[in-house]
């Protein structure tokens, strides 16, 4: 793990430093990509920013997380928060501005922002588990999605917001699902239905292209991100 400068406040309200780390799978996460070490090199000032721009007393980072730095703090009146600053990829970009639509309904919600930074604070969720440490039947993680994709969806969205289109995203998607069926067909180790991976990809490229009403949709709706 690498060290990186994090500043807490003594009880006299002085600013002190400390060590904190960047957590190894983010650092093996973004590392290889293009510019991701130039990102890693500028995750301290990035961090050091945010918790002057927020007058921040910040925790150890959460070990969890492949695309963002996110850490518990608590602001100089004491409410308790969590800090993420994204390694700046495409699904981030709209994160905040998604955020401050849903404002609470199925999500967390966001205080601030710094978009140059990709930096968001966020109000802290107890106890802060995944649906998906909780152990449930399939059918009920089925349920708790679908359920917090009504309470997004059923958001009204600023018809002047600049959010991608759904019909764009899942073309993108359904192009990158139709190659790896294909490619992995003969090769998986688990054998799949290639007819059922047929029918996803059709419905991906069909069902938005009717939607009767306009809302705003997760972009990576899994048990661990709920």
């Amino acid at each position: 793990m690498a060290g990186l400068v994090r500043h807490r406040r003594d009880p006299s309200h002085q600013t002190v430093s400390m060590e904190v780390t960047i957590p190894d799978g983010l650092r093996l996460a973004v590392v290889d990509d293009e510019g991701g070490e130039d990102w890693l090199d500028a995750l301290p000032a990035f961090v050091e920013r945010a918790v002057e721009r927020w007058d921040l007393a910040l925790d150890e980072p959460f070990a969890t997380g492949m695309a963002a730095w996110t850490a518990p703090a608590t602001t100089r009146s004491g409410d308790e928060v969590v800090v993420k600053i994204s390694y700046p990829h495409l699904e981030a970009r709209d994160e905040g501005a998604a955020l401050r639509v849903w404002h609470g309904a199925g999500a967390v919600e966001v205080l601030d922002s710094d978009p140059d930074d990709w930096a968001l604070l966020l109000r802290r969720l107890r106890p802060g588990s995944t649906l998906r440490d909780a152990h449930l039947p399939a059918a009920e993680h089925l349920t708790v999605g679908a359920s917090l994709m009504h309470r997004t969806a059923m958001v009204p969205v600023d018809g002047t917001a600049s959010f991608r289109a759904l019909c764009d995203v899942t073309r993108e998607l359904a192009a990158v699902m139709e190659e790896r069926r294909d490619r992995l067909l003969d090769t998986a180790p688990i054998r799949f239905d290639a007819g059922l991976c047929r029918y996803a990809v059709d419905l991906m490229r069909s069902l938005p292209l009717d939607a009767p009403r306009a809302g705003l949709a997760h972009g990576d709706l899994n048990p661990g991100n709920i």
